[in-house]
Protein backbone atom coordinates (compact mmCIF):
# COMPACT_ATOMS: atom_id res chain seq x y z
CA UNK A 1 0.00 0.00 0.00
CA UNK A 2 1.37 3.42 -0.89
CA UNK A 3 2.11 6.08 1.71
CA UNK A 4 -1.15 7.72 0.70
CA UNK A 5 -3.24 4.59 0.93
CA UNK A 6 -6.70 4.33 2.39
CA UNK A 7 -8.07 5.81 5.57
CA UNK A 8 -11.03 3.85 6.91
CA UNK A 9 -13.82 5.08 9.19
CA UNK A 10 -16.79 3.44 10.89
CA UNK A 11 -20.04 2.99 9.01
CA UNK A 12 -21.97 5.73 10.79
CA UNK A 13 -19.43 8.47 10.09
CA UNK A 14 -18.72 7.30 6.55
CA UNK A 15 -22.43 7.30 5.76
CA UNK A 16 -22.77 10.79 7.16
CA UNK A 17 -19.88 12.02 5.02
CA UNK A 18 -21.23 10.31 1.93
CA UNK A 19 -18.27 8.04 1.19
CA UNK A 20 -18.60 4.49 -0.08
CA UNK A 21 -16.38 1.60 -1.11
CA UNK A 22 -15.28 -1.87 -0.10
CA UNK A 23 -16.52 -3.06 3.28
CA UNK A 24 -14.50 -4.29 6.25
CA UNK A 25 -15.66 -5.79 9.50
CA UNK A 26 -16.00 -3.35 12.37
CA UNK A 27 -17.39 -4.34 15.75
CA UNK A 28 -18.66 -2.27 18.66
CA UNK A 29 -16.94 -2.87 21.98
CA UNK A 30 -19.00 -4.74 24.53
CA UNK A 31 -20.60 -7.20 22.15
CA UNK A 32 -22.76 -4.84 20.12
CA UNK A 33 -23.49 -6.16 16.63
CA UNK A 34 -20.89 -5.58 13.93
CA UNK A 35 -21.23 -3.13 11.05
CA UNK A 36 -19.39 -2.66 7.76
CA UNK A 37 -16.70 -0.02 7.42
CA UNK A 38 -16.57 2.18 4.34
CA UNK A 39 -13.19 3.33 2.98
CA UNK A 40 -12.23 6.32 0.91
CA UNK A 41 -8.93 7.07 -0.78
CA UNK A 42 -6.66 9.74 0.65
CA UNK A 43 -5.34 12.20 -1.93
CA UNK A 44 -1.87 13.66 -1.45
CA UNK A 45 -1.93 17.32 -0.47
CA UNK A 46 -5.61 17.45 0.43
CA UNK A 47 -6.37 14.23 2.26
CA UNK A 48 -5.59 15.08 5.88
CA UNK A 49 -7.10 18.57 5.77
CA UNK A 50 -10.29 17.25 4.17
CA UNK A 51 -10.66 14.41 6.66
CA UNK A 52 -10.01 16.69 9.64
CA UNK A 53 -12.54 19.25 8.41
CA UNK A 54 -15.22 16.55 8.10
CA UNK A 55 -14.43 15.14 11.54
CA UNK A 56 -14.49 18.58 13.15
CA UNK A 57 -17.89 19.36 11.65
CA UNK A 58 -19.37 16.05 12.81
CA UNK A 59 -17.93 16.43 16.31
CA UNK A 60 -19.17 20.02 16.66
CA UNK A 61 -22.66 18.84 15.68
CA UNK A 62 -22.64 16.45 18.62
CA UNK A 63 -21.43 19.04 21.11
CA UNK A 64 -23.98 21.62 19.99
CA UNK A 65 -26.82 19.13 19.86
CA UNK A 66 -27.30 19.50 16.12
CA UNK A 67 -27.92 16.92 13.44
CA UNK A 68 -25.15 14.64 14.68
CA UNK A 69 -26.49 14.29 18.23
CA UNK A 70 -28.05 11.06 19.41
CA UNK A 71 -31.81 10.79 19.51
CA UNK A 72 -33.20 11.92 22.86
CA UNK A 73 -30.21 14.07 23.77
CA UNK A 74 -29.79 17.77 23.20
CA UNK A 75 -26.03 17.42 23.11
CA UNK A 76 -23.31 14.89 23.75
CA UNK A 77 -19.55 14.45 23.81
CA UNK A 78 -18.21 12.78 20.65
CA UNK A 79 -15.34 10.33 20.73
CA UNK A 80 -11.87 11.61 19.95
CA UNK A 81 -10.60 11.19 16.39
CA UNK A 82 -7.12 10.41 15.11
CA UNK A 83 -5.77 11.04 11.59
CA UNK A 84 -2.37 9.90 10.23
CA UNK A 85 -0.19 12.16 8.11
CA UNK A 86 0.75 9.21 5.87
CA UNK A 87 -0.43 5.68 5.27
CA UNK A 88 -3.88 4.32 6.00
CA UNK A 89 -5.89 3.57 9.10
CA UNK A 90 -8.70 1.03 9.40
CA UNK A 91 -10.95 1.01 12.45
CA UNK A 92 -11.30 -2.55 13.79
CA UNK A 93 -13.30 -1.78 16.93
CA UNK A 94 -15.55 1.18 17.74
CA UNK A 95 -15.40 2.98 21.06
CA UNK A 96 -17.89 1.68 23.62
CA UNK A 97 -21.09 3.69 23.77
CA UNK A 98 -22.16 5.97 26.57
CA UNK A 99 -24.25 4.28 29.26
CA UNK A 100 -25.90 7.45 30.51
CA UNK A 101 -25.06 11.12 30.98
CA UNK A 102 -22.01 10.61 33.15
CA UNK A 103 -21.04 6.94 32.77
CA UNK A 104 -18.97 5.66 29.89
CA UNK A 105 -17.92 2.02 30.03
CA UNK A 106 -15.49 -0.13 28.11
CA UNK A 107 -12.42 0.55 26.00
CA UNK A 108 -11.85 3.05 23.25
CA UNK A 109 -11.52 2.43 19.53
CA UNK A 110 -8.85 0.23 17.94
CA UNK A 111 -7.16 0.73 14.58
CA UNK A 112 -4.79 -1.09 12.23
CA UNK A 113 -2.25 1.24 10.66
CA UNK A 114 -0.87 0.47 7.20
CA UNK A 115 2.24 2.50 6.45
CA UNK A 116 6.02 2.63 6.66
CA UNK A 117 7.74 1.39 9.83
CA UNK A 118 8.89 4.86 10.83
CA UNK A 119 8.09 7.51 13.39
CA UNK A 120 4.69 8.74 12.18
CA UNK A 121 2.78 11.87 13.10
CA UNK A 122 -0.91 11.63 13.95
CA UNK A 123 -3.32 14.50 14.48
CA UNK A 124 -5.56 13.93 17.52
CA UNK A 125 -8.90 15.79 17.63
CA UNK A 126 -10.07 16.39 21.20
CA UNK A 127 -13.69 17.44 21.84
CA UNK A 128 -14.90 19.75 24.58
CA UNK A 129 -17.39 18.18 26.99
CA UNK A 130 -20.93 18.43 25.65
CA UNK A 131 -22.97 16.03 27.76
CA UNK A 132 -26.63 16.95 28.13
CA UNK A 133 -27.00 20.05 30.28
CA UNK A 134 -23.29 20.89 30.48
CA UNK A 135 -22.14 24.43 29.58
CA UNK A 136 -19.82 23.43 26.74
CA UNK A 137 -18.78 27.02 25.96
CA UNK A 138 -17.64 27.44 29.54
CA UNK A 139 -15.62 24.24 29.31
CA UNK A 140 -14.15 25.33 25.98
CA UNK A 141 -12.80 28.48 27.63
CA UNK A 142 -11.43 26.64 30.68
CA UNK A 143 -10.44 23.11 29.61
CA UNK A 144 -6.92 21.79 29.93
CA UNK A 145 -6.12 18.23 28.94
CA UNK A 146 -3.61 15.51 29.61
CA UNK A 147 -2.51 13.65 26.47
CA UNK A 148 -0.52 10.43 26.86
CA UNK A 149 0.98 7.72 24.68
CA UNK A 150 1.71 4.22 26.03
CA UNK A 151 3.50 1.37 24.30
CA UNK A 152 2.16 -2.20 24.20
CA UNK A 153 3.65 -3.00 27.61
CA UNK A 154 1.77 -0.11 29.20
CA UNK A 155 4.88 2.05 29.59
CA UNK A 156 4.08 5.73 29.20
CA UNK A 157 6.40 7.25 26.60
CA UNK A 158 4.71 10.63 26.31
CA UNK A 159 2.69 12.86 28.62
CA UNK A 160 1.70 16.38 27.69
CA UNK A 161 -0.46 19.01 29.37
CA UNK A 162 -2.25 21.19 26.83
CA UNK A 163 -4.88 23.90 26.80
CA UNK A 164 -8.12 23.97 24.87
CA UNK A 165 -7.84 25.95 21.63
CA UNK A 166 -10.34 28.41 23.16
CA UNK A 167 -8.68 28.62 26.56
CA UNK A 168 -9.18 32.08 28.09
CA UNK A 169 -11.61 33.18 25.40
CA UNK A 170 -14.86 34.94 26.35
CA UNK A 171 -17.80 32.51 26.19
CA UNK A 172 -19.79 34.99 24.10
CA UNK A 173 -17.20 34.79 21.34
CA UNK A 174 -16.78 31.02 21.24
CA UNK A 175 -17.85 29.42 17.95
CA UNK A 176 -17.87 25.95 16.41
CA UNK A 177 -14.18 26.18 15.55
CA UNK A 178 -13.40 26.44 19.27
CA UNK A 179 -15.09 23.16 20.26
CA UNK A 180 -12.37 20.84 18.93
CA UNK A 181 -8.71 21.05 19.95
CA UNK A 182 -6.14 19.61 17.52
CA UNK A 183 -2.94 18.14 18.91
CA UNK A 184 -0.13 16.28 17.17
CA UNK A 185 1.60 13.18 18.54
CA UNK A 186 4.34 11.03 17.04
CA UNK A 187 4.15 7.24 17.29
CA UNK A 188 7.66 5.73 16.94
CA UNK A 189 6.97 2.67 14.80
CA UNK A 190 10.64 2.79 13.76
CA UNK A 191 11.90 1.47 17.10
CA UNK A 192 10.35 -1.99 16.87
CA UNK A 193 7.14 -0.86 18.50
CA UNK A 194 4.00 -2.26 16.89
CA UNK A 195 1.25 -0.85 19.10
CA UNK A 196 0.48 2.35 21.00
CA UNK A 197 -2.41 3.66 23.06
CA UNK A 198 -3.20 7.37 22.72
CA UNK A 199 -5.37 8.83 25.49
CA UNK A 200 -6.66 12.17 26.70
CA UNK A 201 -8.71 13.37 29.66
CA UNK A 202 -9.63 16.78 31.06
CA UNK A 203 -7.46 18.19 33.85
CA UNK A 204 -10.36 18.63 36.24
CA UNK A 205 -10.91 17.32 39.81
CA UNK A 206 -14.33 15.95 38.80
CA UNK A 207 -12.93 13.98 35.88
CA UNK A 208 -10.45 11.15 35.62
CA UNK A 209 -8.99 8.89 32.97
CA UNK A 210 -10.12 5.81 34.86
CA UNK A 211 -13.78 6.76 34.89
CA UNK A 212 -14.09 7.84 31.26
CA UNK A 213 -12.07 5.72 28.88
CA UNK A 214 -14.52 5.10 26.05
CA UNK A 215 -14.13 7.79 23.42
CA UNK A 216 -11.02 9.11 25.16
CA UNK A 217 -8.48 6.55 24.03
CA UNK A 218 -7.48 4.75 20.85
CA UNK A 219 -5.13 1.85 20.20
CA UNK A 220 -3.12 1.99 16.97
CA UNK A 221 -1.39 -1.18 15.71
CA UNK A 222 1.17 -1.17 12.91
CA UNK A 223 0.36 -4.08 10.61
CA UNK A 224 2.72 -3.41 7.71
CA UNK A 225 2.99 -1.31 4.58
Amino acid sequence: MSAYGKFFVGLGLATTLGYSGLGAAVAHAGGVSAAAAKPFTMVKGTDQATVIAKFRSKMADYVEGGKGARVGKDADTPEMRIVPTVGGLIKTKLAATEIDEHMIGGPGAEFNFHGPAQATKFKVLIPVSGHYGLPYKKFASENKYFVTVQDASGKEILRQHIKSVAFGKAESSIGREDLITEHEVTLPFDAGNKQFKVSFWPDDPSSSKGGYTAGREVIVRHVGE
